[in-house]
């Protein structure tokens, strides 16, 4: 019989390097989910019955935060490894896309600001034909906004331009 190499094997170059980064990685992550949440409290969050607009923002970067450190503990156990940068490719994308979300948002309001991400995410990250981005972008910008400025009556900040 052939030795057949076993299906749990870790090269151990991969294993020097890999646990470190593999780490490292979301404790970067845990840290922007802690900004994120620092910076809705500072838009201040309200309360239940009257949400502020920092609410949500808080609500996502704790979630994300944890998260986060629940993925580095997994690394730092050797429960998870994470492969090659190449893979990446798409999350760090979507990073970048919600950081500019939020740049955007200040500037040009909201309703400009998710149009403009929700194509470039059905975009560069769905690969939808530009027909099929059209229709979604139409059908979430006007449930988002219909959902909180209408259902929840969330007063988005209004932007520096005047836009939105």
């Amino acid at each position: 019989m052939a030795d057949i190499p076993a299906v749990e094997e870790v090269r151990p170059d991969a294993e020097r390097g890999g646990r470190i980064y593999s780490t490292v990685v979301p404790l970067i992550l845990a840290c922007a989910g802690a900004a994120v949440a620092f910076n809705g409290v500072n838009l201040g969050v309200g309360a239940a019955d009257r949400p502020g607009p920092g609410m949500w923002p808080v609500g996502i970067g704790v979630v994300w935060t944890l998260a986060a450190l629940g993925l580095a503990f997994s690394a730092w156990t050797g429960k998870m490894h994470l492969e090659a940068l190449v893979q990446l490719r798409k999350p760090a994308t979507g990073l970048i896309l919600a950081i500019l979300f939020v740049a955007l948002f200040s500037y040009v309001g909201f309703v400009p600001a998710i149009v403009l991400m929700l194509v470039l995410w059905s975009r560069l990250l769905a690969g939808f034909t530009w027909r099929r981005t059209a229709w979604v972008t139409a059908v979430i910008t006007a449930i988002l906004y219909v959902l909180f400025a209408v259902v929840v009556g969330t007063r988005f900040p209004s932007s520096l331009l005047g836009l939105g």
